[in-house]
């Protein structure tokens, strides 16, 4: 009797898991004697139910006759419930997948355009710097020296000046 009267619903438990969870609860205390009526087992069905359940118990009390509504009857439109239920979670689950992968693609866009853009000026940046960090005077070298204004070509071999081209 115990688990008669503590029985409730499942979070994530279907219809039809715990109707025959119900129903071996019920056939136990059968056998032991207790009887029930139709609608004591209907009424028991529609408290149990979650919250998240409530606006179709609140229908089903108020639609319904419940001295006349058989446990079949309730269970199948319990069950059509929770498809429409499901079918309708799925459909948002893939709508919001969509917006997610949607914005996902437009960020993603942006993002390498921005990325590029700030890597194009960091490598400019870099390059300024090492070309100002090539035309730098080593510690130890004498200043002034013709080496340090010297820029050499590899290709031809010529070493250029500000003031002349020499040839190595």
């Amino acid at each position: 009797m115990r688990k008669y009267e503590l029985f409730k619903m499942g979070d994530h438990e279907t219809i039809m898991d715990m109707y025959t969870r119900f129903t071996h609860i019920t056939s136990e205390l059968k056998s032991l004697g207790k009887t029930f009526i139709t609608e004591e087992l209907v009424r028991k069905i529609l408290r149990f139910l979650p919250r998240s359940w409530e606006a179709k118990v609140t229908a089903i009390q108020e639609a319904k006759d419940l001295k006349t509504l058989s446990l079949d009857e309730l269970i199948g439109n319990l069950q059509t419930y929770e498809l429409r239920r499901n079918s309708q979670q799925q459909e948002e689950t893939k709508k919001d997948h969509g917006l997610t992968l949607k914005i996902m693609e437009e960020d993603s866009s942006d993002l390498d355009e921005e990325d590029m853009a700030m890597l194009a000026s960091k490598f400019k940046k870099f390059f300024k710097k090492t070309n100002a960090g090539t035309s730098q005077k080593q510690p130890g070298r004498s200043k002034n020296t013709d080496r340090d204004q010297l820029t050499g070509c590899f290709k031809c071999g010529k070493w250029i000046t500000s003031s002349k081209t020499v040839r190595s």
